[in-house]
């Protein structure tokens, strides 16, 4: 069972106990979700939980909690529903339990997001507005922003339960998936109104319907559409209650955001917070997790970018052309690395060897004559020589890459 320590005023009231008390009351609290309860990312995470898969040779829930730390945050509970050991020895490993107070929240009966926020709700740890998010957002943003912009809107509107955070993102941008493709309209105050998802059309394109009912209830309407929902939000205790309350409530956006913007739930408004200057993706899927790896070691996401070694133990030097290579790395004197490639400490790289727009994690071997391009070796692989791979992840310890293993370019694959 989870405690939670909860500072205490002192006895008969005073300015200084008053103060501590409000302190502790306000603590910036966030609630991540590290299982996403889907399996895109499948057949990875048969064998390893989404949130601890390699990210540019860092756990991928290693950037949400240090956009968690950067932002201020003070309390972290993170919900989990397997792999309970993983996650348990990826937090001993890490600084997060010197920096953040972190705590365990375990849920193995839990089927979706609305089942663990039931369970949240349960648990009453949770004293103010909290911070809820998923435990696969990478991303620059100050969340004390968003945290302020919350509060003013409750300030103005009561009725306040929510504000979500949006990125601004093109269309065509690299990170953005079909999934990510929404409308969402706003008024003027930025209360969200409508959020629809889109469809694939016969054609196979983006189809949204945009339902104008709301038109006359505003002076201004502004419909979106380069908004990406980042699965960020500020939210009140009455979120976790309306979970409670509404048992057949799966998922937050098509059921509880449902819910409030057709007024199902009524007299509760939400509000958007939509940044143009911030980088914000999540890894959802193979093709976002190729993407959001891109975006990174092309410094998009500064100041997370590998050599400011953010991670205990990491010793990353920056070179030009996008060049990251961790002390430790051998490789031979006729070896070519190519830009946009990040190499892991204890590596070696032998003769003739060819490395292109590549993450190659610790330990591994890359075998003479090796060709990779545009590749994912995790720790401890072996590319046995003359082998050739493109457009794949080759996962933790594989060490069967056999002579004249080719991969189509083009396509994706997993080993």
């Amino acid at each position: 069972s989870l405690a939670l320590h909860m500072s205490k005023s002192s006895k008969g009231g005073g300015k200084k106990g008053g103060q501590e008390a409000e302190k502790a009351k306000d603590t910036f609290q966030a609630v991540v979700l590290a299982d996403s309860f889907v399996r895109r990312l499948a057949p990875i995470t048969y064998e390893a939980p989404k949130a601890l898969i390699s990210l540019v040779n860092r756990p991928l829930i290693d950037y949400t909690m240090e956009m968690l730390a950067a932002s201020g945050v003070e309390e972290v509970y993170i919900f989990v529903r397997s792999f309970i050991g993983e996650f348990q020895e990826w937090l001993q490993s890490s600084h997060w339990q010197r920096t953040l107070k972190v705590q365990w929240i375990t849920g193995a009966d839990a089927s979706s997001a609305g089942d663990a926020l039931r369970q949240i709700a349960s648990m009453n740890l949770l004293r103010k507005d909290f911070l809820l998010v998923d435990g696969d957002v990478v991303s620059n943003f100050d969340l004390r922003k968003l945290r302020q912009t919350h509060r003013d809107n409750k300030a103005q509107d009561k009725q306040t339960i929510m504000t979500m955070l949006f990125k601004q993102t093109p269309p065509a941008h690299r990170s953005r998936q079909f999934e990510d493709d929404l409308a969402i309209a706003i008024n003027q105050n930025s209360q969200l109104l409508q959020y629809e998802l889109a469809r694939k059309s016969s054609t196979g394109l983006s189809k949204i319907e945009v339902v104008p009912a709301f038109v006359n209830e505003s002076k201004e309407v502004n419909v979106r559409f380069d908004a990406v929902d980042v699965r960020v939000a500020m939210c009140e205790l009455e979120v976790l209650l309306q979970f409670a309350d509404n048992f057949d409530y799966q998922d937050m956006r098509s059921d509880f955001l449902k819910g409030v913007l057709s007024n199902e739930i009524y007299g509760h408004n939400i509000y958007a917070y939509i940044d143009a200057n911030c980088y914000a993706a999540r890894v959802k899927c193979l093709s976002s997790y190729d993407g959001v790896s891109k975006d990174i070691i092309a410094r998009w996401s500064f100041p997370i970018v590998p050599e400011a070694n953010l991670a205990p133990g990491h010793n990353y030097s920056f070179r030009r052309r996008n060049l990251y290579i961790e002390e430790g790395v051998s490789m031979s004197q006729i070896c070519e690395i190519s830009g946009n490639t990040v190499i892991g400490k204890g590596t070696s790289v032998g003769d003739g060897a060819s490395i292109s727009q590549c993450v190659i994690g610790r330990d591994c071997i890359i075998g003479k004559g090796v060709r990779l391009s545009h590749c994912y070796v995790w720790d401890g692989a072996i590319i046995q020589d003359n082998s050739s791979a493109s457009n794949a992840i080759i996962a933790d310890k594989v060490r069967h890459i056999f002579t004249h293993t080719v991969f189509i370019p083009g396509s994706s694959h997993v080993l």
